[in-house]
């Protein structure tokens, strides 16, 4: 038993190799581990060396060696393979670059198509279109330089040949006839036509040959265009595609003949006898290519005729017989033999009668006089093909297209060809997965229009579809409704990002579905809303005496907890949840929470009041709900509702006003005064009487008699006497936390060993405190010691509005130097040998090592090693000059393993809002703004997780060839490279002071009294400012002590935006970007137009035909965005033709061109930042109602001012329908 396992799995093994590596592993009496190990020996050993050689044969491989596609993609393919072996794959993409990068020039424009398919297809995809190129390339030249005889072949016997067949003609086939047509010409391809006629002698049977005709299944193959009910010539071919080109000549094989006989030596002409020598030239020279399986119709010839002998049956020999085909040209074709086959079809199969067999022929012909009288058919032919059809009931049988020049039957190893024909009509199901699983319309489309042939099905399930395209239901207006109070409660918890001045960080709301009536209560805890329901169920219960029917929320723990599921079943509550993440199911709660919290921030806003007083806005949003109209309700109030009583908006008073409360006279003595003054919080809940907040003591007082003053507001007094500390941007950080930030991450204390010693920045303490909630203790660092820097020195230099080009859009004044640059090599071999480049690498190679970025060791079993690769660039001078050669050796992150080498890859970098809140707060605030490069950014972050990385190719170490790199810090080309150097720096600079922004965690900020500080992180480029330039200079010096940093001097370029500071500001301009936009879209010399966009029109998706060049739209309509950073005034028209990028019109391209015509007149505009107040945020807002024409959805947009300056706007398609303008703004 044991003997027979090993030997089948030796099978396996010998079956599954190449032929030169069975000849290797090859032994008498072997077994599958001795074949084995032979194997693991042979792909083991100097893999190093192996792979630099495979990588070598693989760079420098030419398509001139291997003479056709095939040849060359199965070269390519074992390449990889072979290199997949050793450790050194070889990605799809570099495949497919490497197999289109080494092609003649004649396969340009395929080669240009597939280069700009983004992404890449794969390279089965390429070999597939790059046959069919070929294909047509061979019958070009084919066409070009073909015979100019006569081609017709006429097959001719001696004068005592019997002239019959052996086998009956079959009359009886469905009774199928006849139908004359005139085929005039042949061209395309390397088929011959003409005529046959013949017998045979030999009635002795060589040999039975089943049927070689499988059912047809017709493909259009790669991306040839199938056949077109259009002429040819009424459309242009597109750009990269090769278009066939109309037969203008006789042809390949020659002009038909004149006649078509049947002739014998003695009768035939002397132009008809021809030496051996002079048949085998002729015969080569129409020999361009291999022979084929397929048969091609032709009206010429007298009998079916092949070179196969394989897919006849009742074969027999005619070789004793003087038997030959004559061509047009009056060549002989000897016949050897003749026999019959069939042709499968859906019907009876067709029957081929008198098939003469020429080993020498190159084209299989059918007789179109024998195949119609054979089988009782009539042949109908057009310039896309040609359809059979029974004779009598004029039935199509069958269908075959071709868009060459010749009318081809195809066998089955074609049928993979693009000019494959269909003999049946498919389900629609085989058409619906052949089209790329398109909408049921398209196919019915298709069938109406007859480019396709299916059978009219009913609308089919497709189990693929969902999987690749499902998407989110729509949502519906509910129909559903109550009868009574409490029959539904909808609930949902809303989380603060700041806690309130009474410790709570969540509220929960109840809502009742039948009044509309809302319940919000505060909570420190999650946990706490098990409690508060049961609280809320006995209320219902003793207070109205009804029963709560069915709960309604979402999947949040705090209610699907085990112990509220049991009160729900004790009480026999129905227990109604959303879907998860459908909060839409839940939509009522959510609408309610929407309204409420607007309620509180616009109350807030407008008594000044600090955030922390959000669960007293809270109490009165709730109240002011509650008896407000509702247009749910027709506009009657939820109080009136549930009550059945009018409210009383009588004893309403403006929130946070400034109130005067009475003081009971048993705590003060006659002479004190009688009252304070308070800030009004709304009415008590459980007195009747009124909230009043004492601002001098933090008191909260209830009381009946009070006295208003409701157009001042005592929290906007203190603003304007006392300087605010209140900073936005800092999310309200807990006042503990930012005392024990300020008190641990101090600068460090000066050190004896130190030189040089800076002083820290000054403290001035005569600048009185502001407080907007709860004091803020003071920081023990503000009257820290004179501090200690590093010695560190700095490179620095400082740039006045120079900026480096992106090499995206450079142009050849690079080129203008005096020096021989040499070009960027395109394999390692070449960057090796030539000394510049050479140069360069060394030069990265030994920083590395320097940087300690890893260490070598062998490497592990079963790891996964990441693939080194070298990056080489031309680096240029601020001026556009060469500099010099940069060479980066990087990973590749494609090969790494989620979870294994690579966990969290996401870095974040600072918001454009970000960037023009903090450069206002700047200009109004008069600071220093400075901007600073990081050298090698991502090599100073430190790795967490253990990745193994192969020695770079030319830099192996002679010692250990086979060991790989362990790396110990980061490298440019990992996934989790930008995340490991955001984590270093945010580290650092945490130990300096600094804490980032909750709303942009790239903001990072400094508090110590009155010292502040911001610095603004994008990737390595940095933005300092801060209060005072002796702090600013001591954040730098301490930032360059860590890290190899460039001093850019005060920022005047920063992301390709220019910066111009003024004696009143600011002025951000992207003048030069807009520029380059312009060239890019070849409109330099257009004229300006006054608006960005036609008000009186909106864009849909269908108004036009589509634009032929897509990707061009795309990347303006992308370049574009970006220049939305200044220019708020083509928001709104950016965001239109942006919503049409996946199938771009003429018409949105014309809209696209008018933007570009607008910024042509108006370059010189951008974003001014004036002096401002930085402690007023104002915000507009507005919306269309159903501007989309396509999907009827709104459009609104918002513009955000601090102070007087505009940092955020945009401009946004509402996600869903709504059936209101109100409904936009809640």
């Amino acid at each position: 038993m044991w003997k027979r396992l090993d030997a089948a799995i030796l099978q396996w093994i010998y079956g599954t190799i190449s032929s030169d590596l069975l000849l290797a592993i090859l032994r008498r009496d072997d077994t599958a581990e001795g074949a084995w190990k032979r194997l693991e020996a042979l792909f083991q050993d100097n893999k190093a060396s192996r792979a630099t050689h495979l990588e070598e044969d693989f760079t420098n491989a030419v398509f001139e060696e291997h003479h056709n596609i095939d040849n060359y993609c199965n070269h390519l393919q074992s390449l990889a393979d072979r290199l997949a072996d050793v450790d050194a794959p070889v990605s799809n993409g570099r495949l497919v670059l490497r197999l289109t990068g080494s092609l003649p020039e004649a396969y340009s424009g395929t080669v240009d198509f597939i280069q700009n398919q983004e992404p890449l297809p794969s390279f089965e995809s390429c070999r597939s279109r790059l046959k069919m190129a070929e294909r047509t390339i061979k019958a070009r030249v084919a066409r070009e330089s073909g015979t100019r005889g006569g081609t017709a072949m006429v097959a001719a016997t001696s004068n005592d040949s019997n002239d019959s067949s052996s086998a009956p003609k079959r009359n009886n086939v469905n009774n199928r006839g006849c139908h004359n047509n005139k085929n005039k010409g042949r061209g395309k391809g390397s088929g011959q036509q003409g005529g046959v006629s013949g017998g045979q002698t030999s009635q002795q049977p060589r040999h039975q040959a089943p049927s070689p005709w499988p059912q047809w299944q017709p493909s259009w193959g790669g991306w040839s265009i199938p056949p077109s009910p259009f002429p040819a010539h009424s459309w242009q071919p597109r750009p990269n595609y090769m278009a066939p080109r109309p037969s203008t000549g006789p042809g390949v094989m020659g002009s038909r003949p004149q006649a078509f006989n049947v002739m014998t030596p003695s009768s035939a002409p002397s132009t008809a006898s021809y030496t051996p020598t002079d048949i085998e030239a002729a015969m080569h020279a129409l020999s361009f290519s291999q022979p084929d399986g397929n048969y091609y119709m032709d009206t010429g010839a007298t009998s079916h005729m092949t070179a196969d002998a394989g897919i006849l049956s009742s074969y027999f020999n005619s070789s004793t017989k003087n038997h030959n085909i004559v061509v047009g040209s009056g060549h002989l074709i000897p016949v050897v033999g003749h026999g019959s086959t069939t042709l499968p079809s859906p019907h009876p199969p067709f029957v081929l009668q008198n098939v003469l067999h020429a080993p020498k022929l190159i084209k299989n012909l059918i007789s179109v006089r024998k195949f119609t009288t054979d089988n009782m058919i009539s042949l109908s032919f057009d310039p896309f093909g040609f359809s059979v059809n029974d004779l009598q009931t004029g039935t199509k049988l069958m269908r075959c297209d071709s868009i060459g020049d010749l009318y081809p039957l195809f066998s089955n190893s074609q049928a993979t060809s693009p000019n494959h024909s269909t003999f049946t009509t498919m389900s629609r199901a085989i058409w619906h997965n052949r089209l790329g699983h398109p909408d049921d319309t398209i196919i019915n489309s298709l069938r109406s229009n007859k480019f396709i042939e299916c059978y009219k099905e009913c609308k089919i399930f497709c189990s693929s579809c969902p999987l690749g395209k499902h998407t989110k239901l729509p949502f519906y207006d509910s129909l559903s409704y109550t009868f009574l109070p409490f029959d539904i409660i909808h609930s949902d918890l809303w989380t603060s990002p700041i806690a309130s001045s009474s410790g709570h960080r969540y509220y929960v709301l109840f809502l009742d579905d039948y009044s509309k009536f809302l319940w919000t209560f505060p909570i420190a805890k999650k946990s706490q809303v098990k409690q508060l329901f049961m609280s809320f169920h006995a209320l219902v219960k003793t207070q109205f005496e009804r029963n709560i029917k069915s709960f309604q929320c979402n999947n949040g723990t705090e209610y699907i907890n085990g112990t509220l599921k049991q009160f729900f079943d004790h009480h026999g509550l129905v227990f109604r949840l959303s879907c998860p993440h459908t909060s839409s199911q839940n939509g009522k709660a959510e609408r309610h929470i929407k309204s409420i919290n607007n309620c509180i921030r616009t109350i807030l806003a407008h008594a000044s009041m600090p955030p922390t007083f959000w669960h007293h806005a809270l109490s009165m949003a709730t109240y002011l709900l509650n008896i407000l109209p509702s247009k749910v309700i027709d506009y009657l109030s939820p109080t009136q509702i549930l009550y059945q009583s009018d409210p009383s908006y009588s004893d309403l008073r403006v929130f946070g006003c400034l109130c005067f409360p009475l003081i009971p006279s048993t705590t003060i003595n006659k002479l004190q005064e009688r009252s304070s003054p308070c800030a009004y919080l709304g009415p008590a809940p459980n007195h009747r009487g009124s909230k009043c907040y004492d601002i001098s003591s933090g008191k909260i007082i209830i009381c009946r008699h009070v006295g208003f003053i409701e157009t001042e507001f005592p929290f906007s007094t203190l603003h304007k006497t006392t300087p605010t500390n209140y900073d936005f941007l800092s999310d309200n950080i807990d006042p503990s936390i930012m005392n024990i930030i300020s008190q641990n991450l101090s600068p460090p204390n000066p050190q004896p060993n130190q030189t040089q010693q800076p002083t820290s920045p000054p403290i001035p303490h005569n600048e009185p405190q502001s407080h907007t909630g709860p004091a803020t203790p003071t920081s023990s660092a503000a009257s820290s010691p004179i501090l200690d820097l590093p010695t560190h020195r700095m490179t620095t230099r400082t740039i006045n509005g120079i900026f480096k080009p992106n090499p995206k859009y450079s142009t050849n004044c690079h080129a203008t130097t005096t020096m021989a640059i040499s070009p960027i090599p395109k394999n390692l071999i070449s960057a090796l040998r030539d000394p510049n480049w050479n140069c360069a690498m060394l030069d990265e190679f030994n920083a590395l090592i320097d940087n300690k970025t890893w260490e070598l060791v062998p490497g592990p079993p079963d790891v996964n090693v990441i693939r080194s690769m070298w990056i080489l660039r031309h680096k240029y001078k601020s001026d556009g000059s060469f500099e010099r050669y940069k060479a980066r050796l990087v990973g590749d992150g494609k090969t790494q393993e989620q979870g294994v080498d690579c966990d969290e890859t996401f870095s974040p970098v600072v918001k454009p809002t970000t960037i023009r809140t903090v450069l206002s707060i700047t200009v109004s605030k008069s600071w220093p703004l400075h901007q600073m490069d990081v050298k090698n950014a991502f090599l100073h972050g430190h790795l967490n997780e253990t990745v193994y990385m192969h020695q770079p190719m030319g830099f192996r170490d002679k010692n250990h060839p086979t060991h790989v790199c362990l790396l110990k810090k980061s490298l440019y080309g990992l996934k989790q490279a930008p995340r490991t150097w955001y984590q270093r720096f945010a580290d650092f600079v945490a130990t300096i002071g600094f804490s980032h922004s909750k709303s942009d965690h790239s903001l990072f900020i400094y508090k110590n009294g009155s010292n502040t500080a911001y610095i603004l992180l994008y990737v390595d480029d940095i933005i300092l400012t801060a209060s005072s330039d002796h702090l600013r200079k001591y954040f730098m010096t301490l930032l360059g002590s860590e890290f190899a940093m460039k001093d850019l001097g005060p920022l005047s370029f920063f992301l390709g935006i220019a910066v111009t500071r003024h004696a009143h500001g600011l002025f951000l301009s992207q003048k030069q970007y807009a520029t380059k936009i312009i060239e890019r879209a070849g409109m330099s010399s257009c004229s300006s137009c006054p608006t960005p966009v036609d008000t009186k029109s909106k864009l849909s998706a269908t108004s036009d035909t589509l634009f032929d060049d897509p990707t061009k739209y795309r990347s303006l309509a992308g370049a574009l965005q970006y220049l939305t950073f200044t220019r708020p005034d083509i928001s709104y028209a950016v965001q239109q033709i942006c919503l049409q990028m996946h199938a771009p019109t003429k018409e949105h391209m014309s809209a696209l061109k008018r933007i570009i015509r607008y910024l042509q007149g108006t370059l010189s505009h951008g974003l001014h930042l004036y002096k401002s107040t930085v402690d007023r945020l104002i915000s507009y807002t507005d919306a269309d109602w159903g501007g989309c024409p396509d999907t009827r959805r709104s459009t609104s947009g918002y513009c955000v001012f601090l102070g007087d300056n505009l940092v955020s706007w945009s401009y946004k398609r509402q996600p869903t329908l709504s059936r209101s303008v109100y409904i936009l703004f809640i």
